[in-house]
């Protein structure tokens, strides 16, 4: 049983309280109600026994004087009387011998009593004696036994009564305490609701005062405890993101710096479900230290502000784009998903951009600013890309004007995004999508069966990965027909292996999509208790955003007790203090900060900082692009809960 059940199966401390005082209480008036039913019983007895003595009395002395005791006649015709006037189970009059000389007697002393009653009570027989005699002469004695038959009757109304007030009783004093409980712990109510906002990471929750001193000084603790969690929280994340900044943003531009780019452009090379279509511009600012000189660093810095703000707009129209100053006036920009021809027109445009707002802010002085431009698929191995793409720079500054953009040629034929729209669409409409798994290795459980699942299109007996076609699927408006195709197969394989725990990572469009929610929410919900083993991954840039349709999504997956996670943390470029608010269970960072981890001692730094703190939280900390196994002795070292990679396994199909 997990700790989580025990939390939810165990007995509330109202509840424990009430069931004890409620047993006591009981139990104190079943006492009462036993001794006071007892004396009754006790008086009832006396009462009988007084009765049959004075039956007997009154019955000898009437036989002794006024009746002559030797006649068995009117000896009878007296006792029948005296039986029909009183409550007798039996008069007899014996002789000296003890035989019956005549008597009256009656077997019915149960009246409407039930059986079970009268044995429980089971009252003695009781009998009262007077002789009879005549003169001196003994004749012989009367013997009186008083009917118990009234006396079980009182005692039953006794009992029904005894027990009606004692339930009565209970019932109010238990409702009265109850009522009292809930008013003296209503401030402890509040402060599990407190502990549990703290467990998610909500530390902006306060409790009440209390008029009881205890729980006062305890509420007054916890509302401290939560401001001090929320402040330490916040400072060690505006700590960490500093320090991020300081090692992968240029300060001037916002953009990445060069190290910062780097890391992320290794990433995608050694991510075989990211390559593919894509292309990689250089872009030159020439005649900049002329600009610097001549009008002083403040407004040249301007203008390099100005050039990254118009760089930043440019990716934010381009899913999982990226770019970054690499030096001076060298910017890189890569777009995923982007074939030759668009990059080429896209590059142009921006390039006329920045050499418009170049020209203006140098004017007098002459500049031009060049491109050079590679497709990911020109070269065979990534650390030829920035190479062809120098090499298409230096031409395009021997050749052209200020605004050009040369191509490094592409041996392969290119499909336009018009075409990949089309396949994509028809492979939609098909339902040709495949489902390919990589394995996640669990540092904490080696049993854990965790999969991440690749969605890739079937076109002329091919697969094709998503790092093909997502962009343009994301450009396109289809990434949320892809996603809700992909998670009903991983469904249906959820279904049919109970062991296994499989991750989907959403679009960023998909994300986006509000009427995405519906739809998805219909299709878990009627998923069964595989929904229990899915988890879903939605991109930090659309999570940290905390725009209303990823807050409506990650609500209603957790109603169903999907897992969230959030996928390539650590590139949003925003602070994760975001992570308070949302109910997450898992962090993927970002391939870049794993490659040569080992060598990397600002990763490791960041990837330590973010486990110590996301744990804290409870949340389990995944690294991706793991691929040798000295990246995976240092994850192991920083207690990275799981990673995945190519050391571990290649994504295969099911």
């Amino acid at each position: 049983m997990t700790d989580k059940a025990r939390v939810r199966g165990a007995m509330t401390l109202r509840t424990l309280l009430l069931l004890f005082t409620g047993t006591l209480i009981v139990l104190l008036l079943s006492i009462a109600v036993t001794a006071s039913f007892t004396v009754f019983r006790d008086y009832v007895v006396n009462k009988m026994s007084e009765h049959a003595n004075d039956g007997a009395t009154a019955v000898g002395l009437s036989l002794s004087h006024a009746i002559d005791g030797s006649d068995p006649v009117a000896a009878a015709s007296l006792i029948d009387a005296s039986f029909d006037s009183g409550h007798y189970q039996s008069i007899q009059y014996l002789d000296n011998e003890g035989d019956l000389v005549v008597g009256r007697s009656s077997n019915d002393e149960q009246g409407s009593v039930p059986v079970w009653f009268v044995r429980w009570i089971d009252l003695p027989r009781i009998a009262g004696e007077a002789e009879v005699v005549r003169g001196w002469t003994r004749l012989g004695r009367i013997e009186a036994v008083s009917s118990a038959r009234e006396a079980y009757e009182d005692l039953w109304r006794a009992a029904l009564f005894l027990a009606l007030g004692t339930l009565v009783t209970a019932l109010l004093a238990i409702s009265v305490l109850g009522m009292l409980l809930a008013r003296i712990l209503r401030p402890l109510k509040a402060l599990e609701e407190q502990a549990s906002s703290f467990a998610r990471r909500d530390f902006s929750r306060r409790s009440p005062g209390s008029s009881i001193r205890e729980l006062n000084t305890l509420t007054e603790s916890m509302n401290q405890s939560g401001d001090d969690l929320g402040q330490l929280f916040e400072g060690q994340s505006r700590l960490i993101h500093h320090l991020k900044k300081i090692t992968n943003e240029d300060p001037l531009t916002v953009l990445n710096s060069r190290h910062g780019f780097d890391q992320r452009l290794r990433a995608e090379i050694s991510d075989a479900e990211k390559q593919g279509v894509g292309v990689l511009l250089v872009i030159q600012m020439d005649g900049f230290i002329e600009v610097n000189h001549r009008f002083g660093r403040e407004d040249a810095d301007k203008i390099l502000t100005r050039t990254g703000q118009l760089i930043h707009n440019f990716l934010e129209s381009h899913v999982d784009a990226f770019a970054g100053r690499c030096g001076g006036t060298e910017f890189r920009v890569y777009l995923p998903g982007v074939s030759a021809a668009d990059g080429e027109l896209w590059s142009r445009e921006l390039l006329a951009e920045i050499s418009s707002i170049y020209t203006a802010s140098a004017f007098p002085q002459e500049v031009a600013v060049y491109g050079g431009l590679v497709s990911t698929q020109a070269a065979e191995a990534g650390t030829n890309w920035l190479a062809a793409a120098d090499d298409a720079l230096r031409h395009a500054r021997r050749t052209g004007p200020s605004g050009t953009v040369t191509s490094a040629s592409a041996e392969t034929l290119q499909l336009d995004a018009d075409q990949w729209r089309e396949i994509i669409q028809d492979c939609l409409d098909r339902g040709s999508v495949g489902l390919w798994c990589q394995p996640l290795r669990s540092f904490n459980r080696e049993k854990r069966q965790l999969h991440q699942v690749y969605g890739r299109l079937r076109v002329k007996d091919e697969w094709i990965r998503g790092g093909d076609f997502v962009a343009i699927a994301e450009r396109a408006g289809l990434m949320h027909r892809l996603d809700l195709l992909v998670i009903k197969e991983t469904l249906a394989v959820l279904d049919a292996d109970a062991d296994r725990e499989m991750i989907v990572t959403l679009g960023l469009s998909t994300v986006q999509d509000k009427s995405f929610v519906s739809r998805l929410f219909g299709m878990l919900a009627s998923a069964g208790p595989a929904v229990q083993r899915l988890w879903l991954a939605l991109p930090e840039r659309a999570v940290a955003a905390e725009t209303e349709a990823a807050r409506q999504l990650i609500h209603s997956v957790r109603q169903l007790d999907v897992r969230v996670l959030v996928d390539r943390f650590g590139v949003g470029g925003v602070p994760f203090s975001y992570l308070r608010h949302l109910p997450v269970q898992a962090l993927r960072i970002d391939a870049s900060f794993v490659h040569g981890l080992e060598h990397q001692e600002d990763n490791r730094f960041f990837i330590e900082s973010v486990t110590a703190i996301a744990q804290s939280c409870r949340l389990e900390v995944i690294a991706p692009g793991v691929e040798a196994a000295s990246e995976e002795l240092v994850l192991r070292e920083l207690n990275v809960d799981m990673a995945m990679g190519y050391h571990f396994g290649r994504p295969e199909p099911l």
